[in-house]
Formats: structure tokens, sequence, C-alpha cells
């Protein structure tokens, strides 16, 4: 009996550590866009997506970018411009991405977007001033 209990507990210890050394949690991933001036733009991109169902080209209602590019890329292998004029922000719940696209005003031309990996995305014009100008102060 002692044997059985020493067994038991040597494979709880040990064996649940080796279970937890071959984890791999899930890959987070972020949504990134590219603001095309043209739609000659926007293909371009999409044809270099070769079919990749996490790759969307949209219209907008922006004179100066009537096409954005989306794309889904795993998190921490992508640099996130700061200059990009569009933002994106992903929501597990229609009702929480439905919220925030009404507090959007009009002049950023929101966008709510539905996407295969059952995310929704809302996705509108960064506000004036935060597409990454920084300003130095002198002390």
């Amino acid at each position: 009996m002692h044997r059985l209990a020493s067994a038991f507990l040597f494979t709880l210890l040990f064996g649940t550590g080796a279970a937890a050394e071959t984890f791999t949690s899930p890959p987070r991933y972020v949504w990134l866009t590219t603001a095309c001036p043209a739609w000659n733009c926007a293909l371009s991109v999409m044809v270099q997506a070769d079919g990749n169902p996490h790759v969307l080209a949209l219209p907008t209602r922006s004179e100066s970018y009537p096409w954005l590019v989306v794309r889904r890329e795993e998190a921490g292998s992508v640099y996130l411009p700061e200059n990009d004029p569009f933002e994106v922000q992903s929501f597990e719940y229609m009702t929480d991405a439905i919220a925030r696209f009404h507090s959007i005003p009009r002049q950023r031309h929101p966008l709510l977007v539905t996407v295969v990996d059952g995310a929704v995305l809302v996705v509108a014009m960064r506000e004036h001033g935060s597409a990454g100008k920084r300003r130095a102060v002198a002390p």
C-alpha cells in the first residue's frame, strides 16, 4: 500500500510538471490596417494575401483613404506602426462592439465588421493628434 501511495505521489508531482511544459497557450492576434488612396493599392495587398481568410478589403467614407485593408497577425510578430490613420478594436461580443461603434463620432468614419474567427471589429480613423505625432517640450 505504501508503494502505491508513493507511486501516485511521484506521478502527481512529476507527471503534471511534464504536462505543463508541453502545453502551449493559443496565440493572441492583433488586427492591422493598411489605408489605401485607390483601389489598386487595396487590390495589390489582397493579391499578396493569396486568399488568406483573415485579410479584408473594406470601402470607407474617407476621401483621403477610400479603401482599407484589414488583416489579422499573431501578436508579437509584427510592428504596429504609430502613424497609421486607422485603428482597429476587436470585441468578443456584438453588444460591446455596437456600444463602441455608437460612441465614435461620424467624422472618424467608423466601421463595424464581423470576421471569420468570430470576433467583431470596430475600425475608425484615429483622432487628430493621436497618429503618432509626438512633441518634445524643453524643460
